[in-house]
């Protein structure tokens, strides 16, 4: 399927330029790199981890109900690593992805949606 979008999933020939889903996507991904790797530097330099949980304490809470939906999904994508793609670097985190998976998923918290285990938190 040569002609079809992946980011719309519309036939090429019904773009009027560039796809909106295309830029959004483009987008997204251009600000998410950018917010890891902030991330990285801010816990490569050693800074206190504890000081980074106190600042997203203060965000409002719905907004701190996102960021958890977002590391909870780390921890879905870790515990779904082969082993080929992890080592002695992070075996524990995948360890202990692994480990809180069955609660998570008796919780409600990591459902299946399209094939694939995500993480889903109740924003209201």
């Amino acid at each position: 399927m040569d002609n079809i979008c992946e980011d719309c999933k519309q036939p090429y020939e019904s773009h009027d330029g560039p796809c909106a889903a295309s830029i959004r996507n483009k987008e997204d991904r251009e600000r998410a790199i950018e917010i890891v790797s902030l991330l990285s530097k801010y816990v490569n330099q050693g800074r206190p981890e504890q000081l980074l949980v106190e600042i997203m304490s203060r965000e409002h809470r719905t907004l701190q109900q996102r960021m958890t939906t977002v590391m909870l999904q780390w921890f879905v994508h870790l515990a779904s690593l082969p082993m080929q793609f992890y080592d002695a670097r992070n075996a524990k985190s995948v360890e202990v992805a692994k480990a809180i998976m069955p609660v998570l998923e008796s919780q409600y918290v990591v459902v299946e949606r399209r094939g694939e285990k995500e993480a889903h938190l109740p924003c209201i």
